[in-house]
């Protein structure tokens, strides 16, 4: 397999289609840089990208590997029934949704450190300034947050987990 006709082959499908590197890896579940080194020949995308992107492009994973199209569309072989070693390799709805919480934390992380520092501040400022009685509110304060984080998190990953993908 050549890496090179690769990338240009899914640099072509992807500006028939329309789409951005950066449209192409929210599809995916993966960063526009991504998409760059897979379309410069420098990566190549796992067993479960190249079954998501040959769906994306309505081609059989034989062609997206090979970097060519069949002229004939009859007897080009449908995605899921195209390599058995492709359907095995599928992930599971729970590995699925374990990745997608692991991308949101991680490409939310500067939340949770604000969060952290606020945390920290509301808790030492009232106690330097001889002001106890704040202290009450923030348990409060920092569970009401971390729920409306957790809530965000969980609307991205079933977004991503069941394909909606709701742009908002």
């Amino acid at each position: 397999m050549d890496q090179i006709r690769f990338g240009k082959f899914l640099a072509a499908l992807r500006r028939r289609e329309g789409l951005t590197q950066e449209a192409l890896g929210k599809k995916l579940g993966v960063t526009n840089k991504t998409i760059s080194r897979w379309e410069n020949g420098n990566y190549m995308p796992d067993i479960e990208m190249i079954g998501l992107l040959a769906g994306i492009f309505g081609i059989s994973t034989d062609e997206l590997l090979n970097g060519t199209e069949q002229k004939d569309v009859k007897n080009r072989s449908p995605v899921k029934k195209n390599n058995a070693v492709l359907d095995s390799a599928m992930f599971s709805l729970a590995e699925k949704k374990a990745f997608y919480i692991r991308k949101w934390r991680r490409d939310h992380i500067a939340l949770y450190v604000v969060l952290f520092i606020v945390a920290i501040a509301s808790i030492m400022i009232p106690v330097l300034l001889h002001q106890t009685a704040w202290l009450a509110l923030v348990p409060i304060v920092l569970f009401i947050e971390k729920g409306y984080l957790h809530n965000r998190m969980m609307i991205y990953v079933e977004d991503h987990l069941y394909g909606q993908n709701i742009e908002k």
